[in-house]
């Protein structure tokens, strides 16, 4: 029997977690070339190739930029000299869709339930108390 004293060994567990942990971290330029491209997707329900250099014009990109989360990315695919949409990325902006219709919604129920008016934030309720009250009723 060997007894073994001190910590155990968990470098492969702290690999794992940071894998986990980076797995869904997208940047901003990858967000917004992921929203074009899956714009253009649900409108025409077809793979859209956008040319890498009319991408980085609209995108206000200059050359020289650091752009390596492109090319790492798991959710766009350079296919050429276009930027694609992987099936991964497919379903994650599907997912990102749902997340924002679902808050969209959440936040239309919370206008219906709420007795302001909407963008002025004058509570009406006890606003017409003070007018009652300012008037003796």
């Amino acid at each position: 029997m060997v007894v073994h004293y001190g910590p155990p060994d968990i470098s492969g567990i702290k690999k794992e977690i940071q894998k986990i942990q980076h797995a869904d971290m997208v940047s901003e330029l990858e967000q917004r070339v992921l929203n074009k491209l899956y714009a253009e997707y649900r409108n025409s329900g077809k793979l859209y190739c956008w040319k890498i250099t009319e991408a980085y014009k609209e995108l206000g990109i200059a050359e020289g930029t650091y752009v390596g989360m492109l090319n790492d990315s798991r959710y766009i695919e350079i296919d050429g000299e276009c930027l694609k949409l992987t099936t991964a990325g497919i379903r994650y902006m599907d997912s990102q869709a749902r997340k924002i219709v679902s808050i969209q919604k959440d936040k239309e129920e919370i206008l219906k339930l709420s007795p302001e008016l909407y963008g002025l934030g004058i509570n009406l309720k006890p606003l017409w108390r003070r007018i009652r009250g300012w008037f003796g009723r």
